[in-house]
């Protein structure tokens, strides 16, 4: 079996990564410090290094110059393991040699199996996969890897693509009710009397305000029997988040495709959007309503992406997995627009207030390009508040990433803020309560989707955080 030689000096990462590789068969050597690692390499030579960049004696980038000046060693596949997530370095040890780089704050042991097992694969001959690259393709789904890099694919024109998302969107504009309640609701003279007055209006969409406030989420003592006492219970911002979501689920029902499951993905959003303002506790009432609807649609262009560009998106998530690829990167060529670019349009086009897009698309290209620096407090507080769901189990797929949260990523956030303290378990209790009556579900489908995404397993597991965890851990 291949050997790997794990250099790190954090034995709370190099020690587990070692030992979950013998588990697979790997023969595991293990370096504390670069002086270690070159003693291991005089001894045998490993068949792929996981390297940090980060060490007390010497920087991995000058012991991946000495690996790479030795002709013993310069054809030693290395993948980075750091923490260091700024470019000038990676980009460095690009051009020095590597083979890709993880961050140690984001990654999942599947992805780290899945480039080691690429890497270890005796090499093979580059064939591009028809059913992967023709966008004619019906069979998709079942289509074989492409085994190394070819040319990316155009599936679509930019023009053919916003063509398109012109067309998806005509039918899915907000529906009129929903789209007034959220014109009334964030202005900064509603009045409860307004936002009431158009719940009413439509009478399903009362019933359902009345059910949602008579449940066990809202904390009521007492039977809410109208509009008015469900709003003088929950308040003005509470009432207009209820009937805005209530809106949004039934303009797009929830569907299942490519293992991708739209009713997780709304618990997620809801999720997201109950925990902002625990997050952003310094917000008037007008940013309270665009948060709240940034949470609810931050995912929204990715399930009707995956609807209404079905065939297309298959092709790209397939291209991307076969190839080691960002999702992102293959979608903006394949599609001939950026993923962010392509759910600004799409949200604009449905009807959502500018400075909610204006959020939403932030948070989607600094998520693709890996870039917190500068990032503005609220797109900030939304990726600590997606964190947190993943952490919570409310994710559409069981491979969303789950990353703690630093101190110094929360004092970049918010300098004199104390962190948010709540029970984890009661705030999902309430979230999955709050989904099931807004989606309506059957029962066998509602005690389905109140599951854990993963299954529960009966096991132990020992769990040190580092001191520059945030109390508020996601993991």
């Amino acid at each position: 079996m291949a050997t790997i030689l794990v250099v790190d000096d954090e034995p709370i990462v190099r020690e587990p990564i070692a030992a979950m590789l013998r588990t697979r068969g790997y023969v595991v050597h293990c370096a504390a410090n670069v002086r270690m690692a070159l003693g291991s390499l005089s001894e045998a030579r490993p068949d792929l290094i996981l390297l940090d960049l980060q060490m007390p004696d010497t920087d991995g980038l000058a012991f991946l110059r000495s690996l790479r000046a030795e002709d013993a060693t310069s054809p030693i596949p290395t993948i980075l393991l750091t923490n260091s997530s700024q470019k000038s370095a990676i980009l460095q040890a690009a051009r020095i040699g590597v083979e890709g780089y993880i961050l140690k704050a984001a990654f999942s042991i599947t992805e780290l199996l899945a480039r080691i097992e690429k890497l270890l694969q005796p090499p093979k001959v580059a064939v591009p996969d028809t059913k992967i690259l023709s966008s004619k393709s019906s069979t998709v789904s079942q289509a074989h890897p492409v085994i190394g890099k070819t040319e990316i694919p155009k599936l679509l024109t930019r023009e053919k693509t916003l063509e398109r998302l012109e067309q998806v969107a005509g039918g899915k504009t907000l529906a009129g009710v929903v789209a007034r309640l959220i014109s009334v609701a964030s202005s900064p003279d509603a009045a409860l009397g307004d936002v009431v007055q158009v719940i009413q209006s439509d009478p399903i969409l009362a019933a359902r305000v009345m059910q949602l406030a008579n449940s066990a989420s809202t904390g009521s003592r007492c039977r809410i029997r109208n509009v008015e006492d469900a709003a003088r219970n929950v308040g003005v911002r509470g009432i207009h988040g209820m009937a805005v979501s209530i809106g949004i689920f039934a303009a797009f029902p929830p569907e299942e495709h490519d293992g991708f499951n739209s009713m997780r993905c709304w618990q997620h959003s809801f999720a997201v959007a109950e925990l902002l303002p625990l997050l952003l506790l310094k917000q008037n009432s007008e940013q309270e309503s665009v948060n709240h609807l940034v949470g609810l649609c931050h995912d929204l262009g990715e399930i009707l992406l995956r609807q209404h560009f079905a065939e297309e998106y298959t092709q790209v998530l397939n291209y991307a997995l076969a190839n080691d690829l960002p999702v992102a990167e293959v979608e903006a060529t394949a599609l001939g627009i950026r993923h962010a670019d392509l759910v600004a349009r799409l949200l604009t086009c449905i009807g959502l207030p500018a400075a909610v897009v204006g959020a939403i698309r932030e948070f989607h290209d600094r998520q693709n390009r890996d870039e917190a620096a500068g990032m503005g407090p609220n797109t900030q507080a939304l990726l600590f508040a997606n964190l947190a769901a993943h952490g919570m189990l409310l994710v559409a797929s069981p491979h969303e990433k789950v990353r703690p949260i630093t101190r110094a990523e929360w004092r970049q956030f918010s300098a004199d803020q104390v962190p948010p303290v709540f029970d984890l378990g009661a705030k999902r209790t309430e979230i999955l309560t709050a989904t099931s009556i807004l989606a309506r579900l059957p029962p066998g489908d509602e005690a389905r989707m109140i599951e854990p995404t993963i299954p529960r397993q009966n096991k132990r597991v020992w769990y040190a955080r580092p001191d520059h965890f945030l109390d508020f851990d996601p993991l």
